[in-house]
Parts: C-alpha cells; structure tokens; sequence
C-alpha cells in the first residue's frame, strides 16, 4: 500500500500559520522594550537593582561612618556654651567704704575692741572696691576644649572593634552579591529552560497537526484506517496542552525575571547565551582536606570569625570600665556677672585636669562582661557548625558539578541519537514497513530526549555557579 512522503509533509509548516504567527508576535512587541539578557548582564542588573543589594551598600556605609568616628575620639573636642539670664528684679548691693558705713545697723557692738578690729580690716580689705546693683540681664559665654589623656585603652579597643565591624560588612556584603548572584542566575535559566521547553512543545504539536494532516488525506483514500487518525489526534490533543502549560510557565517565570531585575513587565527579553561555556571550572578530585582550605575563603565564614574577634574586644572595653580615666580641659569664658565691672562681659580662662575612677555600680559593668561571654561562646558554637556545613555544600557542589558536565554529554548524544531516529522512522512510515505506534513512539522519545538536555544543561550551568559560590570562588 502507497504511502505519501511523510518526512517533507511534517518539515514544511503552513506558511499561512508562519504568518500569522509573525504578526501576532510583532502586534504584542509594538512599542514595548527589548532587553538583551545574557548570564553576565543578569547578574550585573541584579547587583544594580536588587533592593537586598543597596540596602547591604547602607550597612556597609553605616560601619565606615562608624570607623571614622571612632578615630575621631582621639582628638580634642571642642565645645562653645552660651547662657542669658533674665531678672525681673535685679539683687542691690549697697557701696562700701573704708569708714564701715555697711555695717550701720547690722547691731555689730563697735566699741569692742576685737569688733572695731575686725571692721577696721575688712573695711581696707573693700576699700578700693565699688558694688553697684547687678544687671538685669546676665550673659556667660564660653569656649571649651578637652582631651582625653587615658581611659583605660577603651579608645584604642573601641577603635579595633569598628575596624573590624567594618570588615564583617564588608564580607556580609560580599556575600550577599553571592546570593543575589544564585538567584538571579536560577531565575534566568530556569526561563531559558522554559522557553527551550515550550519550544519543543510547538515542535511537537507542529509535528503532530503535519502529520494528522498527511493521515487526513490518507484516510480519505482509503489508505489508513480511522483508529490511525484518532489517535494521532489524542496526540496532537495533549501536544497542544502541552504548548498551553510550557506557555503559562514562561510567562510566570519571566514575569518573575523582570521583577526581581526591577524591569518594566512589558519588557520584552533576548536571551543571549553566547559566553556560556567560555567559563572553565576545575573538576580535580577534591577531599575533605581541601574542601576544609576552600572553606576558609568564604564570605560568611570570614565575616562570623571577625564578629567572633569584635566580641572579644567588646569584652576588653568591659573590663576597662574598671580603669581610671583623665582628662585635660581649658575652658575661656565671658561674663557680665563681675561686680567689679557690671555691665561688661568681662574675659576669663580655666585648666582643669578631671580624674575619674569608678568604684561601685551594682554588678552592672560585670553583668555585661558575663553576658558577652555567652555572646562569644554562641558565636564560636555557630563559627563551628557553619564551618561543618560549608564544608558539606563544597563536596556536595563538587558532585553535582562533576555528575551535570557527565551528564550534558549523555543527554547531548542521547538527543542526536533520538533525532537520528525520528528521521529513519518517517522514512519507515512512508515505505510501510512500521506503523504509525512506532512513529508516534520515536517521536515520543525524540521529545524526551531534548527536554533531557534542555534539563541538563540548566543543571550544568547552576551547579558551576552553585560551586563558585560554595566555594568562595
């Protein structure tokens, strides 16, 4: 029985529905944006874009800020002061003269010897001196200047511990590029993926609708019975399903690229995947001993270690709380307030030396000290389970890594093999010699090969990414 040629019915799709197709896609792309998005440029946006990223730029600021700050204790200070007074009644101090005359009244005996003495001193004591009323108004301004000399070494430690506050924040931001990085790159192979999935879906489907096409005309002249055509349109039914679904996905998942890139939604994208490959990883054998030495590399073990290292400082101020301190302070003022000038802001100038030493706060300082010793026992704790479990994500990202580049080369040749396959079985269709089960089942497993590699090579790409980063690369 004849047979029409089935191999250049199924690679010759309506031209109408090219068209169509065509129109459709630019009508949707009229007047929206197109992006070009390649692994690097994804992560270069995310890095730009992501609100985790900025918001670790702040707390890295924050702790320079604090660093400068902390310097900035060893350096005198420098304090002005102002202060005006306002008297609805102003106090009178009656004027004194060498004669006694304040005394009248006071009910003191002058005829006693020792009182007329005394009177007769003071009275030349105040004999030059002249008091008015004081002024209404009273202003006292001055200029203070203090330097710290010692305190115990909390300025030095207090200096330490923002260098190294810094530092942590440093590797935190680090590590949260890191992470950012990962989900970035996840969210854009897995769109890759999809898109390369929903395009083996249409393949199918175009595949199918050719073929029921070709078994259309067949059955009409007698050559193929109806079972033969009905189910190829079962197949083609769950073909165009499957092209539903794979549809629905992409569009989620690049809605979900655009937000978490912080671009518009009706922004269309360009997958460019040119510089995949060119990235080279090493795949040497890896033991324990080296994955303990890839650890000490990583971002958040370094950044625990140093907050580890920031505790034990805290707990050295503590225990300087217990030391003495001294400062210096020169203080030059100007005040009305003077009697024997009322009215002029009369100049004036202090040296001070302070010197403090605690004694007694109830346990507070050493409550503190206990409390961070259970700060630095926790942290050491964690420092060690973080350690152990850095260490198990390293082997494991190196298996994965190792089993997804294995992997890319089955599932490479498995879909040239299954491709190879498909064409022998139209060729056997079109001659009779299977039927159209064989046919649908190389096509079947034509599907399923290429989705494998779509799979794989999603897999391969991730689990490089996965290892730079579990690795501290």
């Amino acid at each position: 029985m004849g047979r029409m040629n089935l191999s250049r019915a199924v690679r010759r799709p309506a031209l109408s529905r090219v068209l169509l197709c065509a129109l459709f896609a630019a009508a949707c792309a009229w007047g929206a944006e197109t992006v070009r998005l390649s692994p690097s440029k994804v992560v270069e946006l995310a890095w730009k874009q992501s609100i985790a990223v900025r918001s670790s730029e702040y707390t890295v600021r924050s702790a320079g800020y604090g660093k400068k700050g902390a310097f900035a204790s060893f350096l005198p200070s420098v304090k002005g002061n102002v202060s005006y007074t306002r008297l609805d009644e102003p106090p009178s101090i009656p004027s004194m003269n060498a004669s006694g005359d304040m005394f009248a009244g006071s009910g003191i005996d002058l005829t006693d010897p020792l009182n007329a003495q005394i009177v007769s001193v003071l009275a030349a004591l105040f004999s030059g001196l002249k008091f008015e009323s004081m002024p209404q108004e009273i202003w006292n301004m001055g200029v203070t200047v203090s330097q710290p000399l010692f305190l115990g070494g909390r300025l030095v430690n207090a200096y330490r511990l923002s260098k190294f506050t810094l530092q942590s924040e440093e590797h935190t931001h680090r590590r949260t590029l890191d992470q950012v990085k990962q989900t970035a790159l996840q969210l854009f192979w897995a769109y890759v993926s999809a898109s390369e999935g929903s395009r083996v879906a249409e393949e199918t489907r175009a595949w199918l609708e050719n073929l029921l096409n070709t078994q259309q005309v067949m059955f009409e002249n007698g050559m193929i019975i109806e079972h033969v055509l009905l189910k190829t349109k079962v197949g083609l039914s769950q073909a165009q399903l499957a092209v539903l679904q794979t549809k629905h996905g992409v569009d989620q998942l690049r809605e979900s690229l655009l937000l978490f890139l912080d671009l518009p939604l009706d922004t269309r994208i360009e997958i460019d995947t040119a510089d995949v490959g060119a990235r080279s990883v090493s795949l040497d054998s890896l033991d324990n001993d080296g994955a303990a030495s890839m650890v000490s590399r990583r971002e958040d073990i370094r950044a625990m270690e140093l907050r580890l290292q920031s505790l034990k400082i805290l707990r050295k101020i503590q225990r300087g709380n217990y030391l003495p301190s001294l400062v210096t302070a020169y203080n030059y003022k100007w005040a009305n307030d003077n009697y024997e000038k009322v009215g002029e802001l009369d100049p004036g100038w202090s040296l001070s030396a302070i010197f403090d030493w605690p004694i007694f706060d109830w346990g507070k300082n050493y409550r503190e000290i206990q409390k961070t010793d259970c700060q630095i026992a926790q942290v050491t704790l964690g420092l060690k389970a973080l350690r152990e479990q850095a260490q198990a994500e390293v082997l494991d990202a190196h298996r994965k890594l190792a089993e997804s580049v294995d992997e890319i080369g089955i599932a490479r040749d498995g879909a040239a093999n299954a491709r190879r396959a498909l064409e022998i079985a139209e060729l056997q269709y079109d001659e009779g010699t299977i039927t159209h089960v064989e046919l649908h089942e190389a096509r079947k497993e034509l599907t399923a090969a290429d989705a494998q590699l779509i799979g794989a090579r999603t897999r391969k790409e991730l689990a490089a990414v996965r290892y730079e980063i579990a690795a501290g690369q």
